[in-house]
């Protein structure tokens, strides 16, 4: 049916409208029409018999030979619309061979395996390897081919290949890269430790998303609806918020080793810098998650305020003031002698302020 055939002869009427053509009794619709030449469409209710013309007040013609009209080769649906690689799918229509080698089917361009056929419904397989969304394209041997009204979509799971940062503060924007992650963020979501983010990009080998506040770290998860879902290798780090809240102790003379602790803190001692003033001390160690320094020699006595530094992470004021207490240290004395009651004057440095914390004694007195 809908094949154009050429039909030659002798008599027939240049004038179209004066020319009928019937395929196994079935009208035809003529295209083109000289005395010698017909060209005309089989109706898609031809069956297999003689060709007939006739030619107003002309008389009629029927053809020795009969015309073999063929199944419509036609893809009119399938079910289902979308399936993984090596699913298989089910395809209505006509002119199927009943013989399934005599059916090429593809993908696309993947072959698809044919399970079984009847002339109105076949049974493929997706193949494993290389399927991707597109159109079925049916051929069978003198049919002809026919491709499917519209494509369908292969269900492939979500790949995460990495992501970066790898690290980062509440708030954090993280690009994931991978494979068939889709293009609609209505049909994917992407969860950390299993809390939410916010989609802010989506292609399919590449989504840009938000670390929600609340997040612990852990491993990403990207889930796509009816395709599947990946979950990364590698645990993505929260970083809490930096602060110090405890300090021990919170006085010492010089060289003592203080203990800071607090949230926030990296693994590696170099990457903390703690600043006194214009100076810049070296975290000595970390243990069990607190900051260890010692109280440099040349710290002013007193309290002194702290500044701690950590890198990619900002910076942050301790606000526990750190006392420092040296050691007193007698420079001269004047008088060098003098009667029982005589006022003598000591100098010197880290006598402190308050004359109820100093004791002066001469030999035992």
């Amino acid at each position: 049916p809908e094949t154009l055939i050429t039909i030659t002869g002798k008599h027939f009427s240049s004038n179209s409208h004066e020319n009928t053509v019937s395929v196994g009794g079935a009208a035809a619709q003529i295209r083109n029409s000289s005395t010698t030449k017909i060209e005309a469409i089989v109706p898609a209710s031809a069956k297999t018999g003689h060709v007939v013309v006739k030619v107003y007040n002309a008389g009629q013609a029927t053809s020795q030979q009969t015309f073999d009209v063929l199944p419509l080769l036609k893809i009119n649906s399938f079910e289902p619309l979308l399936g993984s690689p090596g699913s298989q799918v089910t395809l209505k229509g006509s002119g199927f061979s009943a013989n399934p080698k005599a059916n090429k089917v593809f993908l696309g361009k993947a072959k698809c395996k044919v399970i079984r056929s009847t002339p109105g419904e076949m049974v493929v397989q997706i193949p494993r390897k290389n399927a991707e969304s597109n159109r079925f394209s049916v051929t069978v041997q003198k049919l002809g081919t026919t491709d499917s009204p519209s494509p369908f979509r292969v269900a492939h799971p979500p790949a995460i290949a990495d992501f970066s940062p790898k690290a980062g503060n509440k708030g954090q924007q993280v690009t994931l890269s991978g494979s068939h992650f889709g293009d609609n963020a209505k049909v994917t979501r992407v969860l950390l430790t299993g809390r939410e983010c916010k989609i802010l990009s989506i292609e399919d080998k590449k989504i840009t998303i938000q670390v929600p506040q609340g997040a612990v770290s852990g491993p990403l998860e990207v889930i796509v609806e009816k395709m599947g879902s990946s979950v990364s290798n590698k645990s993505f780090e929260v970083w809490a918020p930096l602060a110090v809240t405890k300090m021990e102790p919170r006085y010492g003379l010089p060289g003592t080793e203080v203990r800071i602790f607090g949230s926030g803190f990296r693994t590696a001692p170099g990457d903390h810098t703690l600043i006194i003033g214009s100076k810049v001390l070296k975290i000595a160690r970390i243990e069990q998650g607190a900051l260890i320094f010692k109280i440099p020699q040349d710290a002013p006595d007193g309290e002194i305020s702290l500044r701690l530094e950590v890198k990619d992470r900002g910076a942050t004021l301790v606000a526990i003031p750190l006392t420092v207490a040296h050691s007193p240290e007698i420079n001269e004395f004047s008088p060098q002698r003098g009667s029982i009651g005589t006022k003598v004057t000591i100098s010197g440095k880290y006598f402190g302020t308050k004359p109820s914390h100093v004791r002066v004694t001469m030999g035992n007195q």
